[in-house]
């Protein structure tokens, strides 16, 4: 009875994870071209900010960071 129940859980979580929605990190993330990606973001958000300096800090532009 116990292993059914530890199943089903695994099961659950299988297809709560299958149904989640890609977000913008993987979108930045695999980019070939993560300047284009860049333009995706809205000017003045947290998530602008926090990308264009990851993406500074990647490649090294301390100036830019």
């Amino acid at each position: 009875m116990r292993m059914k129940i530890v199943i089903a859980g695994w099961i659950a979580l299988a297809f709560a994870g299958a149904a989640q929605e890609i977000g913008y990190i993987e979108t930045f993330s695999l980019a070939d071209d993560r300047e284009a990606a860049l333009k995706e973001l809205v000017p003045g958000t947290d998530d602008y900010y926090y990308y264009h300096a990851l993406h500074a800090q990647n490649i090294g532009d301390r100036k830019r960071f």
